[in-house]
């Protein structure tokens, strides 16, 4: 469904493409951030201070 621009190679090019994305992280619509952000019903870019945030909560929990 995205395809992020200048990332993908010219010989491997997907035969239908939905939307073309900055190369940026995108969240939103099932796409999550340390399981934040799946939840949300659009896809958007998030800020750099935002991902750094979420990156440095990371938390494993034994199961």
């Amino acid at each position: 469904l995205l395809i992020k621009r200048g990332v993908q190679s010219e010989k491997e090019y997907p035969d239908y493409v939905g939307f073309e994305i900055p190369n940026k992280y995108v969240i939103g619509y099932a796409l999550g951030l340390n399981e934040h952000f799946r939840d949300l019903n659009h896809i958007c870019l998030i800020k750099q201070s935002s991902l750094e945030k979420y990156r440095k909560n990371l938390t494993f929990e034994k199961q």
